[in-house]
Order: C-alpha cells, then structure tokens, then sequence
C-alpha cells in the first residue's frame, strides 16, 4: 500500500454531550485514522465520574467500540463547552473552531476550506445537536449537505465525513 502524506492542518474533536457509547468509541476510531491532535470530552461524552474523586474517567464500556484508540488518542475532559473552547483558544495561536450543525448560518462542508494551521471540530448531542453555546462560541458553523428525505446523519458517521473532508479540503 503506498503512504500518502497527511495534510498538515492539526485537528482537534470536541464531543459535547454525546450520550452512545459507541459513537464516542467510533470517533476515537475515526480520530486515530486522521490523526487528530486530541479529543476534547465535554459532559458526560464517554466518561463515568470517579465516584471518590470525583474526576472524570473513560467510561470502561467504551472499549467495545473503539478499538483499543483510546491508549494512542490523547483526550481531556472538560465540564462546559466554554471550559474546552477557552482551553484550546489558550493553546494554540490560531485555531479556528467549527460547529458542525444544520443552521442557517451554515456553510457547505464541501466548498469550505480552512485557512488557520489548526481546527476544532464540535460535534454535539445525538438528538439535540450543538448546543447553542457552542454556535455562539464558533468560528464557522458548518454542514454537510443532504439530498434525502430525513435531513439526518448519525454523530459518529457525520464526525467521520466532516473530518476526513476538512483534510481533503485543506490540501
């Protein structure tokens, strides 16, 4: 198999409030495939409180999806969505952060390209989406364009298409 060289944008994935289990394990998946940076948890996405310390932890169920990603993944846990914002805004110089999300103000995750070194995906809540927080809080909200009758792709599938496009994209 010939190695094609990743595009050099460094990606970041931001999960608010992902409830399955196996979404959150496919996106540690899909994470490792693209080489994202680090994933930021936000609420209850794929942690369990440790009930005597009261810290976050990888919930132990996640390993039935993910594959053994999250030992190579970096990740972080964050209580709000303005927590993790403020953190990666702190870290890296230029970062842009992209909601992706059905809106009006969205643009086509087909024809946008990045133009910052650095990008942070936020992908939100199986039946809530993004919190209205998080697109207040974004750079771009973008979306992926739909032709069907239901307008509605599960998380971890939306993740992977977004990621893999912003790569193709930022070439």
């Amino acid at each position: 198999m010939n190695k094609i060289k990743r595009p050099d944008l460094k990606l970041f994935l931001i999960l608010e409030n992902i409830r399955s289990l196996f979404n959150v394990g496919a996106l540690f998946r899909t994470a490792d495939g693209v080489g994202v940076s680090k994933i930021l948890l936000v609420g209850y996405s794929g942690v369990k409180l440790n009930p005597k310390t009261n810290q976050a932890q990888l919930h132990p169920h996640l390993h039935k999806t993910d594959m053994g990603t999250t030992k190579f993944v970096p990740w972080q846990h964050f209580s709000s969505i303005q927590e993790a914002i403020d953190t990666l805004r702190n870290q890296e110089k230029e970062i842009t952060i992209a909601s992706l999300e059905q809106n009006p103000q969205s643009h086509n995750l087909l024809t946008y390209s990045p133009t910052s070194p650095a990008l942070a995906l936020i992908l939100g809540n199986e039946i809530m989406g993004v919190s209205s927080t998080a697109l207040q809080l974004s750079d771009i909200i973008l979306e992926i364009p739909q032709w069907g009758k239901h307008n509605s792709l599960n998380v971890a599938v939306a993740g992977s298409i977004a990621l893999y496009q912003l790569l193709r994209n930022s070439l």
